[in-house]
């Protein structure tokens, strides 16, 4: 018989299949189900032997129940119910980040289960703790580094590391940060970078600073995976993406990514002051884009931030380019767009006043652009008609 199986939940499937060393007899034949993950049959956390009779058809269909953590195995005649073993349900519970439903038949369990999301962050936890209390001591980097590595070569649902904003003080945060700036040479440095931001260890105020080390160090990557992670988007963050921008090559992929900046907001006041910080070049080159942007835009409130972000880039950087000569043209040629724009605005406000105009003047009904008249033949005395 063919294994069947089914979906368990998001990381464990079950499977029926016939055993290698099947026993069979006149009037039965062995079945196993197998509780393993989806992606490997092996290893089996947990199987069971069932006696299927030989006067029904095989099975062709297994189905999971969460509620009574009971696996259904159907043929077309027949319908077995078998429940999960303890092991199994302690097992589903520790994927699942949640402890198990207890049995009727025990008052508790000997040790409170574990999740291995909390398990993961208590250890990474400790770890940061250790490092930034003794950056100087190779043992607390060891075990940053060997942490990092693990986490480095796991998908990032199978890393079992949650967000872990409030688990530091802010001063806490800061001593990590003056820590890791100094390992910033180090191969491993991208890699616990990489580490920390998934886990998002940095809270809002301490954001700002981690992101000005990413730029310092090139993780362009890094930068743009706190763009898609953070919930609250930082106007220095913002800046180093309009950078990031800037500098790519690829236009699909620069096109890609400002998309993805003119979704989150920004304070215009804020983003001057970080604006200042940018190249010159830079900066002419992300009005450039943004103009080409404009041109195609067709939702308002992206055509709203695109002219926002023109203002800002435009207010606080006025001089420089006028005073950089390779900015000239696609200033004016920003100056230009806006200034259409504007008189295309001012023509459709002149048009609303001509239509009520012509309202008033005409009513409500518009002249037709014809006129009918009546008009009859008669007959002239002395000329006679053709037939």
């Amino acid at each position: 018989m063919p294994a069947i199986e089914c979906d368990v939940d998001e990381d464990l499937r079950v499977l029926l299949v016939t055993p290698s060393t099947s026993e069979e007899t006149k009037t039965y034949q062995s079945l196993e189900i197998h509780l393993c993950r989806k992606e490997f049959p092996e290893p089996v956390f947990t199987k069971k032997t069932i006696q299927w009779p030989l006067s029904e058809p095989l099975p062709k269909e297994i189905t999971y129940d969460p509620e009574r953590n009971l696996v259904s195995i159907k043929s077309a005649t027949t319908l077995a119910e078998i429940p999960l073993s303890l092991r199994a349900a302690k097992l589903l519970a520790v994927t699942k980040d949640e402890l198990p439903q207890r049995f009727q038949r025990f008052q508790k369990f000997s040790k409170q289960i574990e999740s291995r999301k909390a398990y993961e962050s208590r250890e990474l936890l400790s770890i940061l703790v250790d490092f930034a209390n003794n950056p100087e001591t190779n043992h607390a980097w060891s075990k940053l580094k060997k942490k990092a590595k693990a986490f480095d070569g796991e998908d990032d649902e199978e890393s079992g590391i949650g967000r872990m904003s409030c688990e530091l003080s802010q001063n806490e945060q800061t001593k990590l940060l003056d820590a890791l700036e100094t390992k910033s040479d180090s191969s491993a440095f991208a890699a616990i970078c990489k580490m920390l931001s998934k886990a998002q260890v940095f809270g809002y105020s301490l954001s700002t600073r981690f992101s000005a080390l990413l730029s310092r160090t090139g993780q362009d990557e890094l930068l743009v995976e706190c763009l898609r992670e953070s919930i609250l988007l930082g106007e220095p963050l913002y800046a180093r993406i309009l950078e990031i921008i800037a500098k790519e090559a690829d236009k699909k992929k620069a096109a890609q990514l400002l998309d993805e900046v003119l979704q989150r907001s920004f304070s215009g006041r804020l983003l001057e002051e970080e604006a200042i910080t940018l190249e010159t070049d830079h900066i002419a080159e992300i009005i450039e884009r943004l103009v080409d942007k404009l041109c195609t835009e067709k939702k308002r409130h992206i055509q709203n931030q695109i002219i926002q972000l023109l203002t800002c880039l435009l207010d606080s950087n006025a001089s420089r380019l006028i005073w950089n000569d390779g900015s000239h043209e696609r200033v004016l040629r920003c100056a230009g767009v806006l200034g259409d724009m504007a008189a295309l605005t001012d023509t459709f406000v002149d048009l609303e006043e001509l239509r009520e105009r012509r309202k008033l003047t005409f009513g409500q009904k518009r002249p037709l652009p014809y006129s009918i008249r009546k008009i009859s033949l008669h007959q002239i005395a002395g000329v006679q008609s053709s037939q």
